[in-house]
């Protein structure tokens, strides 16, 4: 039989892991009221001001954002379920840290756009936003119009010239390559240049269901209609009562 003994110098780092552990586990398992959380007044401000906008809500506030509202999102669950990794490209893009944060911002708002991201939350190192997810939350002050702001997370509008996630560009504007990494926007760029072109004819989207979206639109030859929602081998296209193609690009999208 071996007897082993703890002295109160060996207790001591033990209980102080204890004490931090029973904080924490306070802060999950007690009851609470979730309309004081950041990320309840984000979803809802969101919602009840931009509900045809699509959104990045940041870290912990897009996993909770449609449990309490129907708020459009650029990225809401976990990103082992994504089905498109350009867009993982993307948000790891928009929220990872370069050493000229200036060409950080210009690399995000790019992204941003390319998916008709209309408006980014951006959360402060020290907010109640429980992931902060950002290298620089600061990188869109100054660059971008700020909207709301509560508990260190502000929200910016992303300037789009048409709200619609449908729009008529050139065909050649059209991503055709899947960008390598997240910094591999030449192309990306182009077809942004496109989203904002005034001169190209504008565009009307609306969702019918879960399962359809009706657009309106006036597409000449040499342009084409790109739809900033992932592809799928199921979506089926009609236009003027006959069938048309519908081809994934380099972004992944239709």
């Amino acid at each position: 039989t071996e007897i082993y003994t703890l002295s109160l110098h060996d207790a001591l780092p033990i209980s102080e892991q204890i004490t931090d552990l029973r904080k924490l586990e306070k802060g999950f398992t007690f009851p609470k009221d979730v309309t004081t959380t950041v990320e309840y007044q984000a979803s809802q401000w969101a919602w009840r001001n931009l509900p045809s906008v699509r959104f990045y809500m940041s870290g912990s506030s897009s996993l909770w954002a449609n449990t309490f509202t129907d708020v459009q999102q650029f990225t809401g669950g976990s990103y082992t379920m994504a089905t498109n990794q350009v867009q993982q490209r993307a948000l790891t893009a928009i929220t990872l840290g370069l050493p000229d944060v200036r060409e950080e911002t210009r690399v995000s708002v790019i992204w941003l756009k390319a998916f008709g991201v209309g408006a980014v939350a951006g959360s402060a190192k020290d907010s109640k936003e429980y992931w902060h997810p950002f290298t620089h939350p600061e990188k869109f002050e100054g660059v971008l119009p700020a909207l709301w702001s509560q508990s260190g997370v502000t929200v910016y509008r992303v300037p789009l010239r048409e709200l619609a996630l449908a729009h008529v560009v050139p065909e050649k504007a059209i991503v055709r390559r899947v960008p390598n990494d997240p910094q591999d926007i030449r192309e990306v760029a182009t077809y942004v240049a496109a989203l904002d072109d005034a001169r190209l004819p504008g565009t009307s989207f609306d969702w019918e269901g879960h399962n359809r979206i009706r657009i309106r639109t006036t597409a000449r030859a040499g342009q084409a209609v790109t739809v900033q929602e992932s592809y799928h081998p199921g979506w089926q296209a009609t236009a003027g009562g006959r069938q048309v193609p519908v081809q994934k690009d380099g972004l992944g999208l239709m």
